[in-house]
């Protein structure tokens, strides 16, 4: 089966005062730059999805092997990014996973457990869970894909989520518990990650 991922990088970052997708870790790359990573080690195709401040976000992607998709609405909301990314990536995926440039200790082993979860249960939508919390990273077939591209505003993917809650399948991933909204939590992930060394 045909899988692709959606990293979301298009928010102003409002919490965390300023643009926290650029932000830079202990081993010298940004949140967008090492989630963007870990979704190419899986070899799967990536569509990164910018807003504001797109030039800056573009520049910590230099190099890689991805598409990158402008979401010249960014401001209305998370919903609309992700409908913006699961559009430019429909054609050529029969299911998306789709990441946050947030969760800065997601591995790419957490995102091959979605993918040995889903492979039996082709139908199924697979979601991290973590901290009694389900979301992303989580994996949709194209089944979902509509009810994702009709998302708008603040109505991320945990809206389809709880729509389609019967159809979820859960996979435990205490990485995915660590979203980066502050200072203090950049913080947190630099000191879990170990350094340079991580």
């Amino acid at each position: 089966m045909s899988v692709a991922i959606v990293l979301l990088a298009a928010g102003t970052s409002s919490r965390f005062g300023s643009l926290k997708q650029v932000e830079v870790l202990d081993d010298g790359r940004s949140l967008v730059r090492r989630a963007a990573d870990t979704a190419l080690a899986t070899g799967l195709p990536l569509w990164v999805v910018t807003g504001a401040q797109d030039d800056r976000v573009r520049a910590e992607l230099a190099g890689l092997s991805l598409r990158v998709v402008h979401n010249l609405d960014w401001a209305s909301g998370m919903g609309g990014s992700l409908s913006c990314g699961v559009r430019a990536a429909e054609p050529n995926a029969e299911a998306l996973i789709v990441m946050l440039a947030d969760q800065p200790l997601v591995t790419v082993d957490d995102l091959y457990a979605l993918l040995r979860e889903h492979a039996p249960h082709p139908g199924s939508i697979v979601a991290a869970e973590y901290d009694s919390v389900i979301g992303p990273p989580c994996l949709f077939p194209a089944r979902d894909f509509p009810d994702l591209i009709a998302l708008e505003g603040d109505r991320g993917a945990r809206a389809v989520l709880r729509q389609q809650a019967q159809r979820v399948r859960r996979v435990a991933m205490p990485n995915a518990a660590l979203d980066v909204d502050t200072a203090e939590d950049l913080a947190r992930a630099a000191a879990l990650l170990g350094g340079p060394s991580a």
